[in-house]
Order: structure tokens, then sequence, then C-alpha cells
């Protein structure tokens, strides 16, 4: 009798095992990215209430605003919009600054609900001389067990040329990290274009096809989310989700994937 009750105290523990290591497989991880035009068309609470709609583990947003005083956003002025998003959000805010503007700062900036355990920011190449750009590239604690690396960038407007060298740069950026890796931002660039196309023999793009700008009636898809794998050819399975809002000029995506196809054995 005893060796029969356990067996079955045996054979449960087991069961139970199996169980959880079923559901630690299928855990997601959700990624977004926003340019959010400095929130010049909503406030920070909407901003954060609409973040937090979709519980993210990560958020890449461009035109970002901290301590300035911007005309055509009083609602934002003296606020930090990191801080104030990484509070609303009980995120991580890192921020990458690209400018000095109207008495505070203009950049990008990345929200993480897990632990940073390096972030740089790196100038991105700028031949013409125009608006400075930059990469924010974070390595980053997942439930304390595996690191992976999210980053967010906001390419050059005017040039296609400089948009390539950009991708370049930051491919290679990438690439050295030698871990899984996602980033998200406006790339100012359709599909076909150069700077896409890069991209897309990189790595994987996990953003779908869906235009983004303008919000209120997309026709141009501006805005991508790609993931980097170190074992290729990687066909990660995704869903992915371009949302209506009209709290900025441009459409937030956002994407979930599996964890366990990120950590491959």
């Amino acid at each position: 009798m005893n060796y029969i009750k356990h067996l079955l105290l045996l054979s449960l523990l087991l069961i139970a095992a199996a169980c959880i290591q079923a559901s630690a497989a299928d855990k997601e991880l959700v990624v977004m990215t926003y340019n959010i035009r400095a929130g010049s068309l909503t406030t920070i609470d909407s901003l954060a209430e609409f973040i937090n709609s979709h519980h993210p583990d990560f958020v890449a947003l461009q035109e970002v605003d901290v301590m300035t005083r911007r005309s055509n956003a009083k609602q934002m002025n003296g606020i930090n919009i990191v801080s104030a998003l990484a509070a609303r959000t009980n995120m991580f805010g890192y921020f990458g600054k690209t400018l000095n503007f109207a008495g505070g700062y203009y950049g990008i900036a990345i929200l993480s609900r897990h632990p940073c355990k390096k972030m740089e920011c790196f100038q991105l190449p700028n031949p013409k001389q125009t608006e400075q750009r930059v990469l924010l590239l974070g390595t980053f604690e997942i439930d304390g067990k595996q690191e992976m690396a999210f980053a967010c960038t906001h390419l050059d407007v005017k040039s296609a040329e400089t948009r390539g060298l950009q991708a370049d740069f930051i491919i290679n950026k990438i690439k050295g990290a030698n871990m899984p890796t996602i980033i998200g931002g406006d790339f100012n660039a359709y599909p076909e274009e150069q700077c896409s196309q890069k991209f897309h023999a990189a790595m994987a793009d996990i953003s779908g096809c869906e235009p983004t700008f303008p919000a209120w009636s997309p026709d141009r898809k501006l805005d991508y989310l790609f993931l980097y794998d170190t074992s290729q050819p990687f066909k990660p399975r995704f869903s992915t989700t371009t949302l209506p809002d009209q709290l900025s000029d441009h459409r937030a995506i956002v994407t979930k994937l599996r964890l366990s196809d990120l950590f491959q054995p």
C-alpha cells in the first residue's frame, strides 16, 4: 500500500513539474514601439493608460521630451515624460538624448519591466550634419535567468543614404551583442527602401505590414519591430497588432512572442 502511495505521489509531482515547464515555455514577451510626438496630442495620463492596457514588457518610444517648454505641447511643459511614464506604468525608464531643445531635452526612450544590466547610447552616422540620431541599446535580465537586449532608435527623416548608413551601424552593434535582441523604432523608411531591406536581411520582421502613418488615416509603414537571433535562419512565432489610436500622429505596434522561441536550447 505504501509503495502505491509513493508511486502515486511521484506521478503527481511529475505531472505538476511538466505543467510548470509547459507554462514557462508558453510564457509571452510583449513588446511595443511608439512614436509619441512629444505627447503633443494627448496627456501623460492618457499615454500611460494606453501603454498599461497592453501590458508590455518593453516599450520603444520616439520623439520624447524631458523638461521642455514646447509651444505645441503645453500640457507636457516641464514634465520628464520618461520618468512620468515609468512611474505610471511601474516600469524602468531610460532616456537617450538627441538634442537640447526648448529648455530641456529631446530624444528616444525605453521602458522595461525587467531589470537592466547595461545601457548604452550611441550616436548614429550623420554625414549631412542634420538632426543627430541615436541608438539606445540595453541588456536586460528576464525572470532572473536569461539575458536579452532591447533597443530603440529613430532614423534620419531626410536622406535615404543616411538611413542606410545608420542601418549598417545599428545592425553591427546588435550583432556584436551576440544575444537575442529586439529593436523598435520609427525608421522613416518604407519597407521597400534599402534601409528596411538591410534590416530584413539581418533580422526577422515581427511588426507586420500594416501602415502606421499618419495615425488617423495611415497609408505608409514607417515604424518597425525586428528580432535578431544568433541562430539563423530564425522564424519566430508571433502575433502583432497595429493599434488604431490617435494619441500621436503615428500608430503604435504591439507584438507578442513566446519566450521559448527567444531562448532556444
